[in-house]
């Protein structure tokens, strides 16, 4: 019994000394595989490129920037007033359609079709329209467009008159990174002065708000200016006020015919 004992743990020391040896072996042979330059450990060299690689494919290109940019635009020019948008069912049904109205053009007809792919092209599935009469922004009597069956046409009881133009935005990129198909977008923006007709854009401000009431303006033209009181708005002049404009967030959708949004964020 006692002589199996002891064979027993001379077998159990021989296998503990083997795998030892064997373990010694393949650290012997891995060392001198990276001495020889067989075997190579990422460097730190190898690391930070790789981490440049994967920095530069999320940054934007400047053509991206621009479409961006033109993008943001038509979204601010037109549905600034509902800032900060993340719930789309709160842009009203008749700012749509009468935006869809000047994307498109005033046609004598107008289809269904033409409408909803212009709203799908901007909004995704975001964005749902109800077909109705359109109605005139400027005047509250008679809509400008008429719905039929199918589509739009004007309403000849509408007659020419003058307009109110919304306030215009001015946008300058400050950031922006991208992740496969979602791209986030950061501009900080200043809003025209509201226009009847034909007028100055004579004065600017941080807010869609601001603009409206005409309070704390930014920029002011000179009245007593012989060229007018207008505003030259260069990127020198924006300068001057860029600390005091928030950052205005969007974040978008690459598509296969440009951009939809799917939110807006103001970032005070």
């Amino acid at each position: 019994m006692g002589k199996e004992v002891k064979e027993k743990n001379k077998n159990t020391g021989l296998k503990v000394i083997i795998v030892i040896l064997v373990l010694a072996l393949l650290a012997a042979v891995g060392y001198i595989c990276y001495d020889k330059g067989i075997i190579k450990l990422p460097s730190k060299e190898k690391k930070e490129t790789i981490e440049k690689k994967d920095k530069h494919d999320n940054e934007l290109s400047q053509g991206e920037i621009d479409d961006l940019k033109d993008f943001a635009k038509e979204i601010s020019n037109n549905f600034a007033e509902y800032y900060p948008l993340t719930d789309f069912s709160k842009i009203d049904n008749q700012t749509i359609l009468y935006w869809t109205l000047e994307r498109i053009g005033f046609n004598e007809v107008i289809t269904e079709k033409e409408v909803e792919t212009e709203v799908e092209n901007y909004f995704g599935k975001n964005v749902k329209v109800k077909h109705e009469d359109i109605e005139c922004p400027t005047s509250d009597e008679e809509p400008i467009y008429l719905y039929e069956e199918g589509g739009y046409v004007p309403n000849p009881n509408h007659f020419g008159h003058g307009m109110t133009r919304k306030p215009q935005a001015a946008l300058f990129y400050v950031s922006g990174e991208k992740k496969d198909n979602s791209i986030t977008v950061n501009f900080k923006i200043l809003y025209s002065n509201t226009c009847s007709d034909t007028c100055f854009l004579d004065s600017y401000y941080k807010s869609y708000e601001d603009s409206v009431k005409g309070i704390n303006a930014l920029l002011e033209g000179d009245e007593d200016s012989e060229e007018g009181p207008g505003v030259n708005l260069t990127e020198d002049l924006y300068k001057t006020v860029e600390v005091r404009v928030p950052v205005t967030t969007f974040k978008v959708e690459k598509t296969d015919t440009g951009y939809t949004l799917k939110s807006v964020e103001i970032n005070e």
